[in-house]
């Protein structure tokens, strides 16, 4: 039986008191539409011919995620299916409810929209109390719950979790943050069932957003190491059963992924192209120079355009907690170094492509799926802060983190800074400091009583 003091009762009671005042229920307009229609069209058409949900939807908005093949003639999503795979129990339950109450079985109907939006935020709940699990193998209980608190409610995790959680951020973050902490759990003598488990929980990973193959460097990284101790040591026999599992794993992801190909295969006639297929805002970008390679890298950390260090600024203490671990924490360094190469990887994919910005997006959204990594650095951080200062100190500067990131949203969610482009950081400050305070107050009330009716 878990005993109380392990239980993060905060972190349950903020999730409870939140979630029926903040979640909002609809259907993100291009990005949510191209992944819950898939949802739709299994359960309501029993297909996955996409034409009949871009009309609906088209109706009030334009719509570029669900396009025709020429080829086969087959209306397909961008997007690809762990998404909506995620989502389909709660949207059966949603279709039951609608049957019980006498709502229209069409698939639209609110217990369909608001189950499927519950879905993300309970599955980023899920990443949340797996994050602090993993967290508390490394720090006091105290840290480990401050973190993940500070991180959830000052960065883009809460946004998308509550307030566009019908685009895929807050599923990926559960599936990305499942992969790491089922794979921490059983790096200590992982069986042949373990493999084979871990192979498809990479593979639903991947299914979410075909940029979480990044993480997939963690089992890389350490499988590297150990053929290397073990080549170093003569232990032949331990390099063969090590590769006989490594093969096992890979079978099982690539047996994993056979929804997704069986899709592309029905929408195209054939495994597209990832480059084609998935297309994050734009295409790619062709600059030629290592300089302008270098300049795409820096906008999307500290460009006033979505850049991740300064429209959510926890990330950047997060960061340095990950550099400044490596270098004082020895029975971290390994995990932690592994956590910035993925950092980085991640952000020099995202500037390899066109909609490096994101577009409409509340801080950069791109990097949802790194909160686990990002919190482990934001512990480390405040862990150095704490024996330097006070307790008050480190939850004062969290305090100042959570109250930026919840102005920013009231401002982005107000229109008083533009949703997409470069926004004035100045202006941003003068909004928290002399415009919100009169304003905050009907911005809430607005938002908490019309947001059953709302409409993007």
């Amino acid at each position: 039986m878990l005993e109380t003091q392990k239980i993060p009762l905060l972190l349950w009671g903020l999730f409870l008191v939140l979630t029926p005042l903040v979640l909002t229920p609809y259907i993100h307009s291009n990005d949510g539409t191209g992944y819950y229609a898939y949802v739709r069209s299994w359960i309501i058409d029993r297909d996955s011919e996409l034409q009949n949900e871009k009309e609906h939807f088209s109706q009030f908005y334009e719509i570029s995620s669900i396009r025709l093949d020429p080829g086969t003639g087959v209306h397909y999503s961008q997007y690809p299916v762990g998404t909506a795979l995620f989502w389909t129990p709660f949207a059966l339950v949603g279709h039951l409810v609608a049957k019980t109450a006498g709502l229209p079985q069409d698939g639209y109907a609110m217990p369909y929209v608001y189950l499927v939006n519950l879905a993300s935020a309970i599955y980023g709940f899920l990443a949340l109390l797996m994050i602090y699990a993993l967290l508390r193998n490394y720090f006091d209980r105290r840290t480990a719950m401050v973190s993940t608190i500070t991180f959830w409610l000052s960065s883009s995790v809460f946004y998308y979790m509550y307030i566009e959680a019908s685009m895929s951020h807050a599923v990926s973050l559960f599936a990305v943050t499942l992969f790491i902490w089922y794979w921490h759990r059983t790096k200590n003598g992982r069986d042949w069932g373990q493999w084979i488990l871990l192979g498809l929980v990479s593979s639903l990973m991947v299914m979410v957003r075909y940029q979480n193959g990044l993480f997939m460097l963690i089992p890389l990284a350490y499988g590297l190491r150990d053929y290397l101790d073990a080549g170093r040591s003569g232990k032949w026999r331990c390099l063969s059963a090590l590769a006989s599992k490594h093969i096992l794993y890979l079978a099982a992801f690539a047996v994993g992924l056979a929804p997704q190909a069986t899709m592309l295969l029905y929408q195209h006639g054939y495994l597209y192209s990832l480059v084609d297929h998935y297309q994050v805002g734009g295409a790619v970008e062709h600059g030629s120079s290592l300089l302008w390679r270098v300049g795409l890298f820096a906008k999307v950390l500290f460009s006033s355009n979505h850049g991740l260090f300064l429209w959510t600024p926890v990330t950047l203490i997060s960061f340095l907690g990950l550099l400044l671990g490596i270098s004082t924490l020895s029975r971290l360094r390994f995990l932690l170094a592994i956590f910035v190469l993925i950092f980085l990887c991640q952000v020099g994919l995202v500037s390899s492509i066109g909609g490096w910005s994101a577009g409409q997006s509340f801080g950069h959204r791109m990097f949802v799926n790194m909160a686990l990594i990002l919190t482990f650095g934001l512990a480390v951080a405040l862990k150095w802060l704490e024996k330097r200062t006070s307790r008050q100190m480190v939850l004062g500067v969290c305090a100042v983190f959570i109250l930026w990131n919840l102005g920013l949203m009231l401002q982005y969610g107000a229109r008083l800074i533009p949703s997409s482009g470069p926004v004035s950081f100045l202006e941003i400050a003068r909004n928290n400091f002399f415009v919100m305070p009169g304003k905050a107050v009907s911005i809430l009330r607005t938002f908490l009583f019309s947001r059953w009716v709302y409409t993007p």
